[in-house]
């Protein structure tokens, strides 16, 4: 559901294998103030507990603390998903289900991304990073389709290549840059947005549980 009281725009961050260095250099260039937040899926083994956040928190301004389930999106604040959950946004709130230890990698990216593209409309930030194989290619494709903004990590500079390759052949991304590149890039294409707010659609208001099932 939307609250009317969240952020303007959601900026989900998909990233696996070589993550966490991405992660950590990309929220060092945040910065406060833009009426958005972060919502991240990392690839964690679902047996392992997470310092995550707290790594996190060491580089960037933002808060960050651990998604949980209903959790309101505030601006200024960095969500990360905890081992063995799935996660996905539903308007201004976080959805966390326990997940078991067998199946694809967990948080499933394109679930994420495909949520965040579906209530967010035109508002939809979907980043993706340093991985293996091709988690948040399906995702890009639904954030483009709903009119948001797509960037994917330089695969030259990436730790991992595989899923920043598998999105840029879909043909979606907005911009490829190196890690550091893409958020002031996002600013500067997105801030002249802020002047003028763009409703979703009536379609992007509450997301269809049977949208996500397309993804699994």
């Amino acid at each position: 559901m939307t609250s009317g009281y969240g952020p303007r725009r959601v900026i989900a961050v998909g990233s696996s294998a070589g993550g966490i260095e991405a992660l950590s250099a990309l929220l060092a260039t945040a910065t406060v103030g833009h009426d958005e937040c972060f919502v991240v899926a990392q690839h964690l083994s679902p047996t392992d507990s997470s310092v995550l956040p707290e790594l996190l928190a060491r580089v960037t301004p933002l808060q960050v603390i651990t998604a949980s389930d209903g959790a309101e999106l505030v601006p200024d604040v960095v969500y990360v998903a905890p081992p063995a959950v799935d996660m996905t946004v539903d308007g201004d709130v976080l959805r966390v289900d326990p997940v078991g230890e067998l199946g694809p990698p967990w948080p499933s990216i394109d679930r994420l991304f495909t949520s965040v593209g579906l209530t967010r409309g035109v508002d939809a930030v979907a980043i993706l990073l340093s991985g293996t194989g091709d988690d948040g290619a399906a995702g890009v494709e639904s954030v483009h389709s709903a009119g948001g903004l797509v960037a994917v990590q330089d695969p030259a500079s990436a730790s991992f290549s595989g899923m920043p390759g598998a999105a840029i052949a879909t043909g979606t991304p907005d911009l490829v840059l190196p890690v550091r590149e893409i958020l002031p890039e996002l600013a500067r294409v997105l801030d002249p947005r802020d002047a003028r707010r763009s409703d979703p659609p009536d379609s992007a208001l509450s997301m269809d549980d049977s949208a996500l099932e397309a993804v699994i």
